[in-house]
């Protein structure tokens, strides 16, 4: 069997995300809604508010997000995906809330078309991360190098854009 040699990207912190219409209201302009939507989300973003609502994704993430942020409440998810960007499809289309990593939504966190619910993030090291994997052997092969420092590099850029969107 050939040996391997791997290394982690992407972020496994996941924090509860929506579609920001779901507080606006109906006949809400945006400019109106930036005004409203952070108190409206600030009365409804406690964590027993949150369970209320319909949930995506897994059940277990659900519950130990839950309970990472102080609820003692079951997580009953209306839909769970095997597929993250249908589950951040379903998240924009305002069909529920769902526990998502930032790099993963990072362009429609940017776009304004998901909003962050909750600081509590969760972190779940083992399920939820992504590995780069490839045999031993290439480790020092140049197109495998630059692929890595690329997904690097990207990686990188989408923190910042994320770091000076949520500054602004």
């Amino acid at each position: 069997m050939p040996r391997t040699s791997s290394w982690t990207c992407g972020a496994r912190a996941s924090t509860p995300r929506c579609a920001p219409a779901a507080g606006a209201g109906a006949g809400c302009t945006p400019s109106r809604w930036r005004a409203r939507r952070w108190a409206w989300w600030r009365r409804r973003s406690a964590p027993q508010q949150l369970a209320a609502e319909p949930l995506l994704g897994d059940a277990g993430s659900w519950a130990r997000w839950l309970a990472l942020s102080g609820a003692r409440l079951a997580a009953k998810p209306v839909a769970e995906f095997n597929d993250f960007g249908l589950m951040l499809q379903a998240t924009e289309q305002d069909l529920g809330i769902a526990l998502t990593r930032e790099l993963l939504a990072a362009d429609a966190l940017r776009a304004g078309r998901l909003v962050r619910l909750h600081e509590a993030a969760l972190d779940e090291p083992a399920s939820s991360t992504y590995w780069f994997a490839h045999p031993e052997e290439l480790a020092g092969w140049p197109p495998l190098q630059a692929l890595r420092a690329w997904l690097n590099d990207e990686m990188a850029l989408s923190r910042r854009a994320l770091a000076a969107s949520a500054a602004a």
